[in-house]
């Protein structure tokens, strides 16, 4: 077995490993020692992956794809996904076999060069590109072209009838010419799935827990709960219809809801924690919570049931405040030993205390479900349960929400604002879908050849932290 192979992910049902590919000289095969590569010599793939490696995912399941303990997770419905999907901003298959004797399944893509987790890290994403004049690349270029590469392949799923469920910055990459894709399709949806038509013909999931017994005695296949569980997105970037049981759910809308969470996101400001609310208060200031606390092992349960392998992991941090009794969460560290500021670009809402304290954010932004704004929201099983404090609806356009849109020319700022505040529509069948986002007034005039390379001065960041982690294998 080839040593030169780097961990590039980790979960607790299996690894991504970048490894070389055999037979192919890669960028490192000539140096003398660690460090010295040059940077000039990266190859990009007409994949966008990095010349001579591939990312190998790992998955420990059995032959079927499917596990008690990891559904709604299927990877082998992923394989069958991805080996009908085709388009420039989705992750291309390259092979997939199974490992009879270790009983894991390998998915082998090309190699990319980062995350959008980590971008959201890096303080000057994505309006400060590095070394590059601000004359040649402007913010609005980079948030209006990754937004858009990002609709259009949640456009292209929805057309070929697939739903990813758990689009969020970890599971978007960079590949190594500066464009988007999308990656990790464990937990996604197809029409193929087992689905039930709404009384208008569309396509809706059904969860589990509409079954009545008897179908549930005549149903033992795992498969089924794995395609209907509403247990599906990650944290902050999940619906809200998902947060209180629904019965039946669009996924498609799903994707919506965290596409707008995303792009939402590249506007929202830089820090350790969730910023203040409207009241002053702050998500974590001044609270009870502490590391052995019952709101605390709320949000480690309802955060994720578990992290994918190709899930960047959310690390719970313990931030110092005279007595170190604060505690929040952000994804992972500050880069090297510079003197950027610590934290991270903020997500859209705050899930540091569970699923009940990510409705009540969301209903504080988006306001809170009347009949005329989510005439359907009363019917979900759980709405009732709990009565969340009235609120109106904040324009996103407000310093407090989105203040990096204050930024751009009037006509971004209203542009974009329409586009996120269609795809947090709080009613799923009245949200944008991403066809009907790609019509905004944002895109007049953007296609993909106008957005070709978009995050091209970011690959850096993905070709030194490659280069530090390969020194560790030689």
């Amino acid at each position: 077995m080839d040593r030169r192979r780097l961990v590039i992910g980790q979960g607790r049902h299996g690894a991504v490993i970048a490894q070389p590919v055999p037979s192919v000289a890669t960028i490192w095969d000539n140096r003398s020692k660690p460090g010295t590569a040059d940077a000039d010599h990266w190859i990009a793939t007409d994949l966008g992956g990095l010349e001579g490696w591939q990312a190998v995912k790992i998955v420990s399941a059995p032959p079927n794809g499917r596990l008690k303990s990891i559904l709604p997770h299927d990877v082998r419905k992923e394989v069958e996904i991805l080996r009908r999907l085709d388009h420039s901003n989705i992750v291309k298959l390259l092979e997939y076999h199974y490992d009879t004797d270790l009983l894991e399944h390998r998915l082998h893509f090309p190699l990319f060069a980062c995350i959008l987790a980590d971008l959201f890290k890096d303080p000057s994403f994505p309006f400060e590109p590095p070394a590059v004049p601000p004359s040649c690349l402007s913010s609005p270029n980079v948030t209006t072209g990754l937004s858009y590469q990002l609709l259009t392949a949640l456009s292209y799923l929805a057309f070929n009838d697939v739903a990813h469920r758990d689009i969020n910055p970890s599971n978007i990459l960079i590949d190594f010419r500066g464009n988007l894709k999308l990656v990790d399709f464990g937990t996604a949806w197809s029409r193929s799935s087992n689905v039930k038509l709404n009384s208008r013909g569309g396509s809706v999931a059904r969860h589990g827990r509409s079954a009545n017994r008897k179908e549930q005695a005549q149903s033992n296949d795992e498969g089924d709960r794995a395609r209907t569980s509403c247990n599906v997105g990650t944290g902050a970037y999940r619906a809200p219809e998902l947060l209180f049981s629904p019965v039946r759910y669009d996924p498609c809308a799903v994707d919506s809801w965290a596409a707008g969470c995303v792009i939402a996101q590249m506007f929202r400001p830089f820090g350790q924690s969730y910023p203040q609310g409207f009241d002053g208060s702050t998500s974590d200031s001044d609270s009870d919570i502490g590391s052995g606390s019952e709101k605390e092992k709320e949000v480690s349960s309802d955060d994720n049931e578990d992290p994918d392998p190709l899930d960047e992991p959310w690390h719970r941090i313990r931030k110092s405040d005279g007595d170190g009794s604060r505690t929040g969460y952000r994804t992972g560290t500050t880069t090297e030993g510079d003197n950027r500021e610590m934290g991270e670009r903020q997500p859209m809402f705050d899930v540091s205390f569970g699923t009940l304290g990510l409705a009540a954010s969301i209903f504080k932004i988006r306001g809170i479900p009347t009949p005329d704004t989510w005439p359907a929201f009363s019917q979900l099983p759980d709405a009732g349960k709990i009565e969340f404090p009235l609120s109106q609806p904040t324009p996103l356009t407000s310093l407090l929400i989105v203040p990096h849109l204050q930024e751009g020319l009037d006509e971004l700022r209203a542009a974009a604002s329409e586009v996120i505040e269609g795809l947090l529509t709080l009613d799923p069948s009245r949200r944008f879908t991403a066809k009907k986002a790609l019509k905004s007034r944002w895109f007049e005039g953007v296609d993909n050849v106008i957005v070709e390379g978009v995050c091209r001065p970011w690959v850096d960041v993905g070709k030194k932290s490659l280069d530090r982690k390969s020194q560790s294998v030689w």
